[in-house]
């Protein structure tokens, strides 16, 4: 019915109460508000890095930043209104209908805060490090979406299972770096973690909609193969080397797994972050709750004390 009336997105309501503004479909919805940038508290919405990045540029452009509660007769009060997320980057909602939402037209987002996290330019110095893009990063920005979608069709559920699961990872990992302050590459991180599990498209896992004919341990060999190809052999690492703790050769062996005999363990700190993050987060089930430290670790002592110890060692860096 929107598609029929012309509008691309739809804004909802949060399911409990169906009155506060939630989300846009699988972007997150910001407004600004006077010099305020205002953005949902919903316990039901995927965390955005892009949103997270919005916020930090607000405040340091001297804006007020508030993540609460938006009744959905507040949005006419919105100077901006948009949408932001890791596809969508930041978009501009122009034209809206009840809660039927166009992009583009009347209402854009040009704030100064909203281009250096859309991937332009950024006009003054900021103090974030990770905020300045250079066109090099932007390219490789735009290959992480044009990578995905060679592979995975949008719309699909397989899709959805993959970049859900890919971006809570990314900022798991992102996260725990800044409770650490850890000298990462923060770019290489994010775009990593969103490839990461690339190659699950070529497994077989029905139960979560993968259709391949791989068995799914070769995913993480699969996706280093896809990403070799696209001209990403440090990516592609980190694709081969975050099944479980890592992968010996020993683990190989041992396990008759139907993997080439070298070494899968992360060895640098990115594969090292990236690897840990993702034990918390899982493709089945609820996929958007992070396991208990206890429910992970469960998980890697029952293929073995060897993996259960590699897995202690990451939590002691990264935990």
């Amino acid at each position: 019915m929107a598609h029929e009336l012309g509008y691309s997105v739809m804004l909802y309501l949060d399911p409990k109460e169906n009155k506060y503004l939630d989300e846009c479909g699988a972007a997150n919805f910001f407004g600004v508000k006077g010099n305020t940038y205002v953005t949902p508290n919903s316990r039901t919405v995927l965390p955005s890095i892009t949103n997270k990045s919005l916020r930090t540029l607000a405040e340091d452009l001297g804006l007020k930043v508030e993540q609460r509660e938006i009744p959905y007769e507040e949005l006419s009060e919105f100077s901006e209104t948009g949408t932001c997320g890791t596809a969508a980057v930041c978009t501009g909602i122009g034209q809206g209908h009840k809660l039927r939402l166009r992009h583009g037209g009347s209402r854009p987002c040009d704030h100064q805060a909203l281009p250096c996290a859309s991937g332009h330019p950024v006009r003054r110095r900021s103090r974030q490090p990770w905020l300045v893009r250079d066109h090099r990063t932007r390219l490789m920005t735009r290959r992480v979406e044009e990578i995905i979608d060679r592979y995975y069709r949008r719309g699909s559920r397989l899709r959805e299972i993959l970049t859900v699961h890919s971006e809570l990872v990314a900022c798991k990992a992102l996260e725990c770096a800044e409770r650490r302050e850890l000298g990462i590459d923060a770019g290489f991180v994010e775009e990593a973690a969103l490839l990461h599990d690339i190659g699950i498209i070529h497994c077989n896992a029905p139960d979560i909609c993968c259709e391949g004919t791989l068995p799914y341990i070769c995913h993480g060999m699969e996706g280093r193969r896809m990403l070799e190809a696209e001209g990403l052999p440090h990516h592609a690492l980190v694709c081969e080397r975050h099944t479980g703790a890592g992968l010996t050769v020993d683990d190989i062996i041992r396990q008759h797994l139907p993997l080439p005999l070298r070494d899968m363990t992360p060895q640098t700190l990115e594969e090292r972050l990236i690897c840990y993050a993702d034990k918390f987060y899982s493709k089945s089930g609820d996929i958007r709750r992070e396991k208990p430290l206890d429910k992970v670790m469960k998980s890697m002592e029952r293929h073995g004390p060897d993996t259960l110890a590699r897995f202690m060692a990451l939590h002691k860096e990264f935990g």
